[in-house]
């Protein structure tokens, strides 16, 4: 049986990568055939190669700077998206797809937020999944990346969720937000990256360039411009403790900055003495691969909440870092997380989740029933 996935294709973000990676690689192990739905889209197309062009002129401008930081990080995630099972199609074509023998997944990642769906028209068609059959609709752990629903998108929102086969979701406020919408209590999943263990994904790694086998370093990657203070502090906690820092380029680009693959991604996470970051997936993979991590709050977003449930939810040791944090404060809580009662949460999750998965899968061979 085909199951296909609908999440997001269009970002070279490490989060989504691997996320959508790991449910890839969790339907091939429950015996099914994953299939990532890419839209192929020939605005998009001609626009990153407009831009791919000017990033090879002599950089006059800054947006040369984020087109050539692009550009290179696409190149470092192709040959890992080759492992994604991709096909491309059009929208058009969406429709004109044979599910006899398939169901479709909507999730992970925060496929649901308003913002985006409110600049996407299409996009809610394709992520609720109104090109599929009622009974093949299902989803695995997506995310409304926000507390509430504006008012104004409550009675579509409602509307096609009550039109899936099977609802679950990634955190407190979705379970919650489903709940006023549809009167449905959707289970709370764990995102697909805790569907692999530690060994699993060492498993992924491909071998770094970087040579930092004898070195100690630590990792910062942040998708939001974080506070200078912050930074300084973090750079005085390296030079104290004589680690080299790692910079992750996020979603803007600093000097310095590393763009690795996704796989060299948590690498670079599993070998680090601490990670400093406000993104989900770097704190996931914190505590997959059992090293500390100090977390922070995006400024710009409000997009706190799944992760305060991954901390509740596993009641790791993770420091909540603010503007005002300081050096004795990263010391305070340096430690590695590898008791015995973040393992059992982590078997528990993962154990839930592929047997929520499996469970969607067989009512789709049997036709939604």
């Amino acid at each position: 049986m085909k199951c296909y996935i609908a999440t997001y294709y269009q970002y070279n973000n490490y989060g989504s990568r691997l996320q959508n990676f790991a449910l890839c690689q969790a339907i091939r192990k429950l015996g099914a055939d994953p299939v990532t739905l890419e839209i192929k889209s020939t605005k998009n197309t001609y626009k990153s190669r407009i831009k791919d062009l000017c990033s090879y002129f002599p950089i006059i401008h800054n947006r040369q700077c984020i087109w050539l930081n692009d550009r290179k990080k696409r190149e470092e995630f192709r040959p890992f998206n080759n492992k994604l099972y991709l096909e491309k199609i059009s929208y058009k074509k969406l429709y004109k797809i044979d599910f006899t023998d398939a169901i479709v997944i909507a999730g992970s990642d925060q496929i649901w937020s308003p913002s985006h769906i409110a600049k996407n028209k299409r996009d809610a068609k394709l992520y609720f999944l109104q090109f599929v059959p009622k009974e093949k609709r299902f989803t695995y752990a997506p995310s409304f990346g926000v507390k509430t629903i504006p008012d104004n998108l409550k009675s579509i929102y409602k509307e096609f969720l009550l039109e899936f086969t099977q609802l679950s979701i990634r955190e407190y406020d979705g379970q919650n937000i489903i709940k006023e919408l549809t009167n449905i209590q959707a289970p709370i999943l764990p995102d697909p990256v805790f569907l692999l263990g530690k060994e699993e994904w060492k498993e992924v790694f491909s071998e770094s360039e970087t040579v930092l086998q004898n070195e100690k370093y630590i990792v910062t990657y942040f998708l939001s411009e974080h506070n200078e203070k912050v930074q300084q502090e973090i750079e005085r906690f390296a030079h104290i403790n004589q680690y080299k820092i790692v910079s992750i380029a996020g979603s803007f680009y600093r000097n310095g900055d590393e763009i690795p693959s996704p796989d060299e991604f948590v690498w670079l996470i599993d070998g680090a003495q601490a990670v400093f970051t406000d993104s989900f997936h770097a704190s996931a993979f914190s505590i997959i691969m059992e090293t500390p991590f100090f977390v922070f709050k995006r400024n710009d977003v409000e997009q706190f909440s799944r992760i305060e449930t991954l901390l509740h939810k596993f009641g790791c040791n993770a420091f909540v870092a603010g503007d005002e944090t300081k050096l004795d404060d990263f010391n305070k809580d340096f430690k590695r997380n590898n008791n015995k009662e973040v393992e059992e949460k982590l078997s528990l999750e993962r154990q839930k989740g592929l047997l929520y998965l499996e469970s969607m899968l067989q009512k789709g061979k049997n036709g939604g029933i």
